[in-house]
Order: structure tokens, then sequence, then C-alpha cells
């Protein structure tokens, strides 16, 4: 059948929670992001640094050349026979500019100036690009006034040659860092193993399959697994205690109280109130004693389904057909309870018992695993009842209908073991019309 998502329930709030495994590859994958990004960002500097003084040496070398070659006449004029013969400094407004000259005279200037002239202090060029600008003041006493040499770079191509530079690199720690994210998550979760092989056998041993957990290799989980166990075998301990103290109550209880009870249905008359009272005191001792015995053998064993089902279909098999009741049963082949199947055949039995009495014509009994929750619903299309009447159906003792046999314990009962296992019991309207009783169990 197609298992479909049980309803709100505590076992599932249980398993709510932060992943261990992606908080450490997020705190690993941080670390990496931040050591990658301080190692770009100094590498960066360094190859802006060097691509900068790579242009500052090639400039230098045509400021020389220019200083070696420019000539002054004993009247001021300025002869240049040997101009630099770089192309760039041809190609009008390429940034690759030179301009030689006296402040506020005529100067001699590359024909990439297309006549403008540069200012030395503001490191622009005649279209306001920015540009990477060496000068050099050559003395001239006969004058009265230094000779200002100018050679400039356009910044753009020194920025697109860093980012040239820079783009390989880039690339190159996104996969670094990509890589090393990949590791350290396979790293975690190969070093979280041993955790996942550990809730495996505890979820073996919650199931019945085994006694304790086994020895560990690793001595960081060996400490926990030894507690773990040592908490087993205290447990055990306790629970057979525990059922020694219940065959000791059951002796001493019930015993006398059987004796007493035969005496009055003899000798009391009719109407009188120790009989009931008698009653009502085996029943108590009954449910107290189910409920301790449920505690004891509660989460020790797993129990399939389909067979409790079929025993009590088996019990309520004449009361279906007296009654030529419909009956459809869809039991996943996975259900199994994280439990004892008496305890189960007594939380589902009283559920069937009810379907049957009250149902007009039809009847469904289902049973699903969700997310480790065993969903088991019974389905009717009798009467129904209110929420007030659900409400006092699971109290102990009630009977909505008085005129029908029976204690009125079947369903507190139910609901006492459902809690015990950590489950719920929940009445409710039905698809069918009539009521629905939901289990939220533990699934083995």
């Amino acid at each position: 059948m197609t298992e479909r998502e049980p309803g709100a329930s505590p076992l599932r709030a249980r398993r709510a929670g932060r992943s261990l495994k992606l908080r450490l590859v997020a705190i690993a994958a941080g670390l990496i992001l931040a050591t990658l990004a301080g190692a770009g960002s100094v590498l960066t500097r360094g190859l802006s640094d060097f691509v900068t003084e790579r242009y500052r040496t090639e400039l230098r070398e045509d400021l020389l050349s220019l200083v070696g070659s420019v000539r002054v006449s004993p009247t001021g004029a300025l002869t240049l026979p040997d101009p630099p013969s770089d192309a760039r400094f041809l190609r009008p407004l390429s940034g690759w500019y030179w301009q030689v000259g006296f402040a506020g005279s005529p100067v001699l200037s590359s024909p990439s100036l297309a006549g403008a002239r540069l200012d030395a202090e503001g490191g622009t060029g005649p279209n306001g690009e920015a540009l990477l600008v060496l000068s050099r003041s050559v003395p001239t006493p006969e004058f009265g006034e230094p000779l200002e040499v100018l050679v400039t770079a356009p910044q753009a191509e020194i920025d697109g040659a860093v980012g040239e530079a820079i783009r390989p690199l880039t690339i190159a720690f996104l996969f670094l860092g990509i890589g090393l994210t990949a590791m350290i998550a396979l790293q975690v979760h190969l070093g979280l193993k041993p955790l996942s092989r550990l809730t495996a056998d505890l979820r073996r041993v919650r199931a019945g399959e085994r006694a304790d957990l086994p020895p560990q290799s690793y001595r960081e989980i060996a400490p926990l697994a030894e507690e773990i166990n040592a908490l087993l075998i205290a447990n055990r301990s306790v629970v057979g205690r525990a059922r020694d103290h219940l065959a000791d109550l059951s002796h001493a209880l019930k015993t006398p109280l059987s004796v007493v009870r035969n005496a009055l249905e003899r000798h009391e008359p009719a109407g009188g109130s120790g009989l009931p009272a008698a009653r009502l005191m085996e029943r108590v001792i009954e449910r107290r004693l189910g409920r301790a015995r449920a505690e004891a053998r509660r989460r020790n064993g797993a129990a399939p389904v389909g067979p409790v089902v079929d025993d009590i279909l088996l019990v309520l098999r004449p009361i279906i057909e007296a009654r030529r009741l419909q009956l459809e049963t869809m039991v996943s082949p996975n259900a199994r309870f994280a439990g004892d199947p008496d305890d189960l055949a007594e939380m589902i039995g009283p559920l069937g018992e009810n379907a049957c009495t009250h149902a007009r014509g039809r009847l469904r009994l289902e049973a699903s695993v969700y997310d480790g929750v065993l969903a088991i619903t019974v389905d009717d299309d009798g009467p129904g009842m209110s929420a007030e009447d659900a409400a006092r159906a699971l109290k102990r003792g009630e009977r909505l209908d008085e005129t029908l046999s029976g204690s009125g314990l079947g369903l507190a009962i139910a609901q006492d073991l459902a809690r015990l296992y950590g489950g719920s019991l929940s009445l409710g309207p039905s698809p069918a019309g009539g009521l629905r009783a939901r289990l939220d169990l533990p699934a083995a």
C-alpha cells in the first residue's frame, strides 16, 4: 500500500534537530573561505604591485631617454633629436604620452597628445582619463627654472593587465575552495560513520534483535558504548526486580481479593455495595498490573503488526459475521511495533471491538509506517461521537452506552499503554462518517 504521513506525534518531534555533519562542514567551509579570501587579497595586492612596477620601469626608461635626448639652445628653444620610437606614443589619445618644456612656455610633446598639454599634478589625460605619471625636473641654471619632463601610461591599461593576471588565480582559488570543501564533507561523512553504526546498533537493541552494543573500534566512541551497555544492564536489572515484585504483588492482592469477592457473592444481599467495590478493586489491580507489565516489557522487542491484527480479527469474527459487517484491512508489510505483541493486541483490541459494536455496515483497519511512526487507524460508519464524548470515552471506567457490557477500561488502558511507549491514542471523525480511532506508536 502507499504509505502516508501520520498526524502530529511526539514521536516525530523527537527527530527534529540540527545536523552535526552540516555544522562541521559549514564551519570548515567558512574557515576555508576566510583563508582563501585572505590569501587571495594578499596575492592580488602583490600582483597589482608587480604589474604596476613593470609599467613604472618601462616609463622610467622612456623618461631617462627623454632627459638624455632633449637639447636646449642658448635662446631657450627645445629640440629632441631622438624622440621615443614606441608606436604607442604615436597613436592619438592612447594614454601613452610624453611632454618636455618649461612652465608656461611652449613644449615638445608626443604625437599621441594631439597638441594638448599635460598637467603634471593632475594625473589625468586630455579626455579626463586616469594616467600613471612619472616626471623629472632637470635643473637649467642659465634659464633660472627647471625643465619639466613627463611620461605617462593609461591607468585603465594597467588595471586591465592586473585583471588578466588575477582572473586565472581567482578561478584556481574557486576550484580549490570547492575541492577543499568537498574533501572536508567527505572527511566529516567518513569520520561520523562510527556514530551512524552506533545508531544502527542502538536501533537493533531497541528492536530486540540484540541485547547490547558490540565493542567499538574507536577509543573516542568506546566509552559512550560502554556507558550505554552499563545503562542497559542496569535497566534489565530494574526490569527483573520489577517482574519479581509484580509476581509477589499479584499473589498478595489477587488471591485474598478473590476470597473476599466470592464471600460477598455468597452472602451479600442484592443491591449491596460490597461486591461492586470488590470487582472495581479487581479491575483497578488488573489495570495497574497491566501497566507495570507493559512498562517492564516495552521496547524489548519488535512485533509484526499483521499477525497481531489477524489474531484480533479471529476473535472479532463472530461479531462481524453476526452483524454482517464489511471489513477492510490494509496492513503495510513493513509495519512493525517496537514493543511487546501482547501490549499491541491490548491497544488494538478495544478499538476493533468498539468499531464492531457501533458500525452500521462497514469498518476499516489500516496500519502504515512513516518516519519511524507506526500509525494504526480503525474507522467505522457508525454514529460517531462528539469531542466531549471522545474525551469521556478515554477516561477510566467511563461507558457512554450503559446498555452494553464491559468495564469501560478498554480505551483507557489502550491510551495508557500507548503513552507508556511514547505514543498516543486519539478519537475523531472518520471519513466513513463514524468514528476514527488512531494509534501513533514507535515503529521497529
